[in-house]
């Protein structure tokens, strides 16, 4: 929730240690088999002022290695089924549309 996140962006600028957020269920599926992104409903201005929490409020500072990129591209079915199957330990039969 925003509540949470607003909480956690002050604790990492306190340098005050948190724990991850607890989650049930990991993913959750529509009628139709499509991936749940969120249950609730959140307003536009709501969604935009979060987005800023996580640009501007937390620094973050990464750097992109374009040769494993295309590693990876040019890997996607090892990558995919190591995502699906390891990281997230689901069957790679599960997903009807693989192949595509």
């Amino acid at each position: 929730t925003l509540c949470e996140t607003l909480l956690m962006v002050q604790a990492f600028m306190a340098d005050v240690i948190f724990p991850n957020k607890h989650e049930d269920e990991q993913y959750k599926y529509t009628d139709d088999s499509h991936l749940l992104i969120s249950e609730t409903y959140v307003g536009v201005s709501v969604e935009i002022f979060e987005s800023d929490v996580f640009r501007s409020d937390i620094p973050c500072r990464f750097k992109i290695v374009p040769e494993t990129v295309e590693y990876l591209i040019d890997n996607i079915d090892r990558t995919l089924q190591q995502s699906i199957e390891i990281e997230e330990k689901l069957s790679i039969d599960l997903i009807e549309n693989f192949s595509k």
